[in-house]
């Protein structure tokens, strides 16, 4: 499913002006260069992010602060050592000066369905053997929706809680993301970006829901956001009254709640 990047833009747009104009991509040509140098096809969520803001995403921070996305710097590192480009593309390199390991970031090129692709981490001076290899719990497209939600909708709301609820495995999970889903839009919530496997992202007028599906695939988190409590408890409610057993965190006091990882997770 190719991702609808013109509703990401808009959305960037509508939040944060300023951090739309700073936003700095990649040209075609250079994107193409790349793909026939090394002979790989990139996932085409992954090339629509490299036109929109490869170069330079301002106070965006995709993989969380600590890592670079810059690809200029990236075809700095190329060819690579030690790890099949075929396989591999960087897509992040982590730039903590002090870090004891460096752990970057890749595309699984091998799993790209042509749209997106997984993520996978591992450590850059070694070469992947499977047991150094992690993978990351959300694709490259859902980690960028994610994050674009979370740092322009979420965090900015008064109030926040998550609810947890526990499926038997990957598929009942995905039935309850799509049930909660359904529950919410009923309720006055429209999908503010595009919707993904394991990702969901909602809104209405003063408050905020994302939905995401664990690595295991047996759990789906919802982070709710309100501007105020009883904007933040209407939803909380809908989504308890849902689900057989769910759990939820202790009421977010004002400018509280929950925090958005900002180092990769991993299965």
């Amino acid at each position: 499913m190719r991702v609808n990047w013109a509703q990401v833009v808009g959305f960037i747009e509508q939040h944060d002006a300023t951090l739309a104009s700073s936003l700095v991509g990649v040209s075609q040509h250079e994107i193409d260069a790349v793909q026939a140098q090394y002979r790989i096809t990139l996932p085409s969520a992954y090339v629509d992010f490299l036109r929109t803001m490869g170069e330079n995403s301002g106070t965006l921070h995709p993989f969380g602060q600590t890592y670079s996305h810059s690809f200029s710097e990236l075809l700095e590192e190329l060819p690579p050592d030690g790890y099949p480009t075929d396989r591999f593309f960087k897509v992040a390199l982590a730039s903590e000066e002090f870090a004891v390991d460096l752990i970057d970031i890749y595309l699984d090129l091998s799993r790209s369905d042509g749209h997106d692709a997984p993520l996978v981490l591992f450590e850059t001076s070694l070469k992947p053997a499977p047991t150094h290899i992690n993978n990351y719990y959300l694709s490259f497209a859902e980690r960028v929706i994610y994050r674009v939600f979370w740092q322009l909708e979420l965090s900015r709301r008064r109030y926040r809680e998550d609810v947890l609820v526990s499926g038997r495995d990957s598929s009942d999970s995905d039935a309850v993301k799509r049930m909660a889903l359904a529950v919410l839009t009923r309720s006055g919530f429209a999908a503010a970006l595009p919707d993904l496997p394991r990702v969901g992202c909602l809104t209405r007028e003063s408050a905020s829901v994302a939905a995401s599906i664990s690595g295991t695939g047996r759990l789906v988190k919802f982070q709710v956001g309100g501007d105020s409590r009883d904007a933040l408890e209407e939803p909380v409610r809908e989504l308890l009254a849902a689900f057989p057993g769910p759990t939820r965190s202790e009421p977010a006091a004002e400018g509280t709640g929950s925090v958005s990882p900002c180092c990769p997770e991993t299965t």
